[in-house]
């Protein structure tokens, strides 16, 4: 069969391997020449995954038989307009991937719910006057964009207005979100849903910059979080409601929610493997083989329900992961020093998305990331070892000898 992904940088690359183990073609459309998936695809196609009508047409031109994305967001409304308009199995409808992509559509399902969510308003480049339901400061982001491309932490109207016209270049929309800014910790839900019954696969920290210009870019992800106990129940019953809410009946979920003085509130939702390298990760803690079942599920085969035993459960689990996903300040990189797969025993797998000779530039947004490494273990105690360890042999020079490498260490836990 043909499978086509929609993306085909890093974050696909093992998609699109899987997609050949299980012995179909793959065919990656991305809207860069150099994309590393393209390089491993059986057939690659220039276009952008935001385009619908492009992303249609190279699927009738090479008679698709299904057609899914993984680790990024807007494209699954994408996929599910190719479903519809070739007549390919839809584990979401058009409706449903508009409302996991757009987050006006999002928030007013919440609110419409009684969802716990942060009260909003949409403003546009014209509407600075508009009387704003709550008190700066607040986050301005646009409503259909990925990546934290567009975010900013704004204290006044002029504020909006300095910033309005970057976060609509992010944006196919004439309005952005505006929303009050929640000093809380970041928690991410991924996990299954079949016949409309849930599975939550794993739920971790997600750690991210704590500095205004960089708001929301993630530094790790760490597994288990440090709430399981004090709120694993609270948060597996709003997991639960909302796929109930938004009719969820089959495919991958990732949900972020917010945890601080006021309470647990949900951040944002998808429908899609997470981009944190979850389609390594929850196959290693689970054995639940989550690119092959998406990629099943696409082309209408049999669905699975992921049965787990308690001790295997999120709330108990045998292995930890800590998922690293380092930057670099701006600078020219002269040289690069790194582990050796092996030399640490809880580094798994670690990759680099730079080389010496590349001009770093600053930090906006996730897109800046230079690299990421994976650590498993049963001990807590190994695993933050190891972490530390690993970025004592990391460096990112510059030409002073300078190491410009910016890292998040493994915060203390049970």
């Amino acid at each position: 069969m043909k499978v086509m992904i929609l993306g085909a940088n890093a974050l696909q690359v093992r998609g699109i391997k899987r997609i050949q183990e299980m012995g179909h073609r793959a065919i990656a459309v991305d809207n860069r020449m150099d994309s590393p998936g393209k390089k491993v695809a059986d057939h690659s196609v220039f276009a952008s995954t935001f385009d619908p009508v492009a992303c249609l047409q190279v699927a009738r031109e090479m008679e698709i038989d299904g057609i899914f994305t993984s680790g990024t967001d807007q494209p699954v409304l994408t996929a599910a307009l190719v479903q519809e308009a070739m007549g390919l199995p839809m584990p979401f409808s058009v409706e449903l991937a508009r409302r996991l992509t757009n987050k006006r559509w999002m928030k007013q399902e919440f609110e419409k719910n009684g969802l716990p969510t942060l009260p909003w308003a949409l403003i546009g480049r014209c509407d600075f006057e508009t009387k704003i339901p709550f008190s700066f400061p607040a986050v301005l982001k646009p409503v259909d964009s990925q990546g934290q491309r567009g975010i900013f932490l704004v204290h006044s109207h002029q504020e909006i207005q300095t910033h309005i016209e970057e976060t609509l270049r992010f944006s196919r929309e004439s309005k952005a979100l505006i929303e009050p800014f929640y000093q809380a910790d970041e928690v991410t839900v991924s996990g299954w849903v079949a016949k409309g019954q849930t599975k939550i696969l794993s739920v971790v920290d997600r750690e991210t910059f704590q500095t205004p210009d960089q708001l929301g870019i993630c530094l790790s992800h760490e597994y288990p979080t440090r709430y399981a106990k004090t709120r694993g129940t609270e948060l597996e019953e709003l997991t639960k409601r909302i796929v109930d809410v938004f009719h969820i009946k089959e495919g991958p979920i990732y949900f972020q929610f917010l945890i601080g003085d006021k309470g647990i509130v949900i951040n944002e939702i998808a429908g899609r493997i997470g981009g944190a390298h979850e389609d390594f990760v929850i196959p290693r803690i689970t054995g639940f083989d989550f690119l092959g079942e998406q990629i099943k599920l696409i082309l209408g085969e049999q669905e699975t329900m992921l049965h787990l035993s308690k001790e295997e459960s999120w709330q108990n689990p045998k292995l930890r992961a800590s998922v690293q996903l380092f930057f670099v300040e701006p600078c020219v990189v002269e040289t690069v020093n790194s582990p050796k797969l092996g030399e640490i025993k809880s580094l798994v797998e670690w990759g680099l998305h730079l080389q010496a000779g590349q001009n770093q530039k600053e930090i906006e947004n996730a897109t800046a990331r230079a690299g990421f490494a994976i650590f498993l273990s049963e001990s807590e105690e190994a695993l933050q070892r190891d972490v530390e360890l690993f970025y004592q042999k990391m460096q990112i020079l510059d030409a002073e000898g300078k190491n410009r490498i910016v890292k998040h260490n493994r915060r203390e836990r049970d």
